[in-house]
């Protein structure tokens, strides 16, 4: 759930539709930024007549995604790296590597070119 601010007010608080403004007080963010959220499809949103367009707070929430705070690595791509800082090592006869990024893309290329 979100934690709401001191500004929400009760009618915001209490409402299980929200207007765009509504919605966007409620997760702190600008109103163009929910309508922006709308027009991509990335929240829902419902008409009620031509002009009002209100938000259901449930589909609010559902838009929040965790955070991962350490990306999960699969063992191919641990592998995959293990192999180049060997071959970069072996390729320096164990000099450091100047910038490792432009080494191991040379190598990937060359890889490819196989």
């Amino acid at each position: 759930m979100f934690v709401k601010s001191a500004a929400v007010s009760p009618k915001v608080a209490d409402s299980q539709w929200l207007s765009t403004k509504e919605a966007a007080q409620y997760l702190g963010v600008g109103e163009a930024t929910i309508q922006r959220w709308v027009r991509e499809g990335r929240l829902k949103a419902y008409r009620f007549g031509q002009r009002v367009l209100r938000i259901r707070r449930s589909d609010l929430e559902a838009i929040a995604e965790p955070i991962v705070s350490t990306p999960s690595y699969s063992d191919d791509l641990l592998r995959e790296c293990q192999e180049l800082t060997e071959s970069i090592r072996l390729r320096r006869e164990g000099e450091p590597a100047g910038d490792s990024a432009v080494e191991v893309r040379r190598i990937r290329l060359e890889r490819a070119n196989r």
